[in-house]
């Protein structure tokens, strides 16, 4: 019975302590959230590096763009200051776009602010109308591009026609320069053949014969050697012209030409030896003066008949040669010239079209209703404005030239109306500070820096606590590598502050790129980006909700910071790092 009962209390025990375990274990563990609150101020970009201090070099001064110089205000042996003028390009057409740019960043905030008022029947018709506005100009710019492709495309075709007329092998093709090598080699032939024989008819007169040659019997060995050997050497090019002429190729037309050029010089050679042998002729009653004149201006003719042959053989063969280079060089340029047109005209057909669904997707959100997707997109299409008018002033701006520091003028390289290239030394000056700061930027922050950045600076000569100040005022554009890695070297300005600054001490610079006031800021790491769908930051609703929302970030700033566009409120707890524990 004792035992029974004892059975029974152990039974109880392990159920208890089963139920315990189980109802443990299946306790939800316990998450902790630490946030960070939506806070309005100041965000501040900087990039942080080491330099050296270097003594000041000429200056060369250009401007960041291409184009014709418009304005020149000074000369060699000018003063100038800090910020002054001292050339510009002409920028009309940038300053069109930049009324454009502020006029569409206008539209861009009328149509936020619209949006948050709600649509009205006017806006639903202006957005209309731009839709169509937008398509035709797409339509437009297709209708450009494809005459811009046909265009450039029947210039290829010439080229290429021009090309293969020159490379062609058919001998119908009177006209083809091959023709004219060809026709110019039997040309010489003919000449060969008409001076050998008045030259062999001289020879070979009986009544002649003892004469010719009496004061130089060499020459006239030497003319009747020449004779002989260029005999076969005219049947050797015979032959080799009939090949060519057959089958007009490269190597046919270069072996026709190299034999009869060699068979033209050795009948030069013997006419020259035998109009020297009858220099050297004398006369008698069988072969008076006035014979011998005759003889004379014969081979002197047919001498200055087989040079007229060579200089045209050679030249026809050059010609042939230049045109075929000549004719490839300008396909070769056509092809080139087409793909760059054809890609810029497909460049503005595609942002047309994206305009156009831009301006469509513009008024479905217009015509629905007003949700925070709606003022995120809006937000960031001011944002895009604003970059679009910020890169017009900066375009404007780097058509200027303006004085990085006081100094003198020490050249001027170009005049007003003159085309420069960007990049290309205009002006060159002299500094009034002996000293400069050179830094090397990497290639992830050159981005960044512009020119007239602020800089804090500190030397190591002087320690952290005497801070000085200055601009950068030089971006190198060629780029400098160190042990495979790419940086831009750049140039600060500063205020020495009559300190015995000198060449070689090390500089510790903070250059500010970028800062914005009463923006709304997060930690970065707040922000999770969700590849496809956009960035978002969880947001801490009553101690323990957390929802999800879509977040336009702007300026990404020092100690972590990032500005928050749109998509939160300031006051609000976004979530930086989840715990659990049971």
């Amino acid at each position: 019975m004792k035992t029974k009962k004892a059975i029974l209390v152990a039974g109880a025990v392990v159920i208890i302590i089963g139920a315990s375990v189980y109802y443990f274990s299946k306790k939800e563990p316990l998450v902790e959230y630490t946030t960070a609150a939506v806070n309005r101020g100041k965000i501040v970009q900087t990039v942080s590096e080491t330099g050296s201090v270097k003594a000041v070099n000429e200056i060369n001064l250009s401007f960041l763009n291409s184009g014709q110089i418009n304005r020149m205000y000074v000369r060699a042996g000018d003063k100038v200051v800090k910020g002054q003028l001292l050339a510009e390009l002409d920028h009309s057409s940038l300053d069109l776009k930049k009324r454009e740019a502020e006029a569409g960043l206008e539209v861009a905030r009328q149509n936020l602010a619209k949006l948050l008022a709600g649509p009205t029947a006017e806006e639903v018709r202006v957005s209309q109308a731009s839709v169509k506005q937008a398509e035709a100009a797409y339509n437009s710019a297709k209708r450009q591009l494809t005459a811009i492709e046909e265009s450039t495309n029947n210039t290829v075709a010439q080229a290429q026609k021009a090309l293969d007329d020159l490379m062609s092998l058919d001998s119908s093709n009177v006209n083809s320069k091959r023709t004219y090598v060809l026709n110019s080699i039997q040309g010489g032939i003919n000449s060969m053949n008409t001076s050998l024989d008045s030259e062999n008819k001289i020879m070979t007169d009986e009544d002649k014969k003892y004469f010719l040659g009496v004061s130089n019997p060499t020459q006239l060995a030497s003319a009747q050697g020449g004779y002989r050997s260029a005999l076969p050497m005219i049947s050797t090019a015979n032959n080799s012209l009939a090949i060519a002429t057959q089958n007009r190729t490269d190597s046919n037309i270069n072996q026709a030409v190299k034999d009869a050029i060699s068979a033209l010089n050795m009948t030069l050679s013997s006419l020259n030896y035998f109009y020297a042998a009858l220099q050297g002729t004398v006369t008698g009653s069988q072969y008076n003066q006035t014979e011998l004149d005759s003889d004379k201006a014969t081979i002197s003719a047919a001498i200055s008949t087989i040079n007229t042959a060579i200089t045209t053989v050679q030249s026809a063969h050059q010609t042939l040669i230049d045109s075929i280079i000549a004719a490839e060089n300008s396909l070769a340029s056509a092809k080139l010239t087409a793909g760059q047109q054809q890609t810029a005209y497909q460049a503005s057909v595609d942002s047309a079209y994206n305009a156009w669904q831009v301006a469509i997707a513009q008024l479905n959100k217009l015509t629905a209703s007003a949700s925070q997707h709606d003022i995120a997109l809006f937000s960031a299409q001011i944002q895009q404005a604003q970059a679009a008018l910020g890169s017009i002033n900066k375009s404007i701006e780097d058509s200027k030239i303006k004085a990085p520091i006081d100094g003198t003028i020490t050249k001027v390289n170009n005049e007003v109306g003159e085309l420069t290239m960007q990049g290309s030394p205009v002006i060159s000056m002299l500094g009034d500070n002996n000293f400069e700061i050179e830094v090397l930027i990497p290639e992830s922050d050159i981005q960044k820096i512009n020119i007239n950045d602020r800089v804090e600076i500190t030397f190591d000569a002087f320690g952290e606590d005497e801070k000085f100040y200055g601009k950068v005022y030089f971006i190198y554009p060629a780029e400098t590598t160190i042990q495979d890695v790419i940086y831009y070297r750049v140039k600060v300005s500063f205020d020495m502050k009559d300190r015995p600054i000198k060449s070689g001490m090390t500089a510790n610079i903070i250059i500010t790129t970028a800062e914005k006031e009463n923006v709304l800021i997060i930690p970065s790491r707040a922000v999770i980006d969700k590849n496809g769908s956009g960035k978002y930051a969880r947001v801490l609703e009553g101690g323990k909700n957390v929802i999800e929302k879509k977040v336009v970030v702007g300026l990404s700033g020092d100690a972590g910071q990032i500005e928050i566009v749109s998509g939160l409120a300031e006051g609000e707890l976004v979530v930086t790092y989840t715990s659990s524990s049971k």
